[in-house]
């Protein structure tokens, strides 16, 4: 080794990667998880731009590294505000919720839905790549049943049932109704006294449950991911993953939750 090269200081990783061509950066940051990427934005404007970019997910669909990011609509009982929020899943730290700036308020009244990476806030979208509105054409009225607070998971129908401390199934399939089992001493320990509650498909055999919690006094919003699993017999089990403290200000409620595919 020459006496320069030995004397010639250490880059920084992130100057190092960001010497690199476009492409081949692109293609690095499409195959880290979603949750890196809150903290990789506070490393330059370059890969701040880029998170932000539609290119960067466009390249992770094509490579199969999608994950499952979650917003959530809360409203604020101060103001009447309602804001959209996304779940910032962090590698190594409890999960936060956190508004989104870039979008205005909306709605308590809306109506939402998901699509691939588009969130629906009739009658426009949110492309939750780029966190920016465009509009939609008019929809058709449609009145469908108002299942408040449940979700669709592998075709089964899931809701928190907040009085009686327990998440209960509807398998279409078999035309019955049952009660996740595995959960029992979770949900009586944590939503003794939640007085509402929101289930929401998070991928595969899986589903997140929002709801209140009163600790020391304080009102703050907590956020379980629970594992499904259909058993032998029909019996479905879950199994609570993580359970944490999203918003620590209380004074939110959860209008509606809706997953979207980045």
């Amino acid at each position: 080794m020459s006496e320069n090269m030995e004397q010639s200081p250490e880059l920084p990783l992130s100057s190092l990667v960001t010497s690199l061509p476009d492409d081949i950066i692109v293609d690095l940051v499409a195959r880290l998880p979603i949750s890196h990427y809150p903290t990789l934005s506070l490393v330059s404007k370059i890969f701040r731009k880029l998170i932000a970019s539609p290119k960067l997910y466009k390249r992770r669909t094509l490579l199969g590294f999608t994950d499952h990011r979650l917003y959530a609509v809360l409203r604020d009982r101060k103001t009447g505000d309602c804001r959209l929020y996304v779940l910032h899943r962090r590698a190594n730290s409890s999960n936060r919720l956190v508004v989104v700036r870039s979008l205005p308020p909306m709605s308590s009244s809306e109506s939402y839905g998901s699509l691939g990476s588009n969130t629906y806030v009739f009658n426009y979208l949110d492309d939750c790549t780029s966190h920016t509105v465009q509009p939609i054409s008019v929809t058709p009225q449609c009145m469908p049943e108002d299942w408040d607070g449940a979700c669709v998971v592998d075709d089964v129908l899931y809701y928190h049932d907040c009085c009686g401390k327990v998440l209960r199934a509807y398998d279409p399939k078999q035309s019955c109704w049952s009660v996740v089992r595995g959960l029992g001493e979770f949900l009586a320990a944590e939503t003794t006294r939640s007085q509402w509650s929101n289930t929401v498909n998070y991928g595969a055999k899986k589903l997140a449950l929002f709801f209140p919690k009163i600790h020391e006094g304080k009102e703050m919003i907590c956020c379980a991911e629970i594992a499904l699993e259909k058993r032998q017999g029909g019996e479905i089990w879950g199994k609570m993953e993580y359970c944490d403290v999203v918003i620590d200000d209380g004074l939110f409620n959860i209008l509606k939750c809706v997953t979207v595919v980045v």
